[in-house]
């Protein structure tokens, strides 16, 4: 029998393989990614978090390795477990929160953010909830002042500006806060 978390993982990736069968667009499940990230020099997420890093919430339990590679400034979180990378960006800090900055494949970038707390972790793997709150704001009128290049209903790309998304982040942790 699978894991809970394993097994919802695979319900997630069934669904959106069936989403990706159109000429690989989702349509609503696609956030809107930024053309560039936060400026800062990184940090080494690392020195933030430690080494290795256990985090539970009251559904699951993730045993994360985190390593930093100096050449790129590139911080990655791994799952302890299978050795898969979760997460792999620079890692900036503005006003108290900390902002994670993936490239992507098309040369944009996913943003999201996280604060830390004694030992509360909230909004490190929710990447994807974040980008798909922000995609809904920016569908409602907010922050459209960072729209950017070629944007079709389809097509939108924004531009990073910390102290505009400031409020944003602030108020972004969707799922309950995790412990470490």
């Amino acid at each position: 029998m699978l894991p809970a978390r394993r097994y919802c993982l695979l319900w997630i990736l069934l669904f959106t393989s069936v989403l990706w069968g159109c000429d690989g667009q989702w349509g609503w499940l696609q956030p809107y990614p930024f053309e560039n990230a936060p400026a800062q020099r990184p940090l080494n997420l690392a020195h933030v978090l430690g080494r290795q890093l256990t985090l539970t919430s009251a559904t699951d339990t993730l045993e994360l390795l985190i390593r930093f590679e100096r050449s790129s400034r590139t911080s990655v979180v791994l799952d302890a477990t299978t050795g898969d990378t979760l997460l792999s960006g620079w890692v900036t800090r503005y006003r108290g929160l900390y902002y994670f900055a993936e490239p992507r494949a098309d040369s944009t970038y996913w943003v999201h953010a996280w604060r830390i707390k004694g030992n509360h972790v909230q909004g490190l793997m929710e990447h994807w909830a974040q980008m798909l709150a922000l995609r809904d704001a920016v569908e409602h009128g907010r922050f459209a002042e960072l729209k950017r290049g070629s944007v079709t209903d389809t097509v939108v790309r924004l531009h990073y500006d910390a102290p505009k998304l400031h409020a944003f982040y602030e108020a972004a942790w969707i799922a309950a806060a995790c412990t470490a």
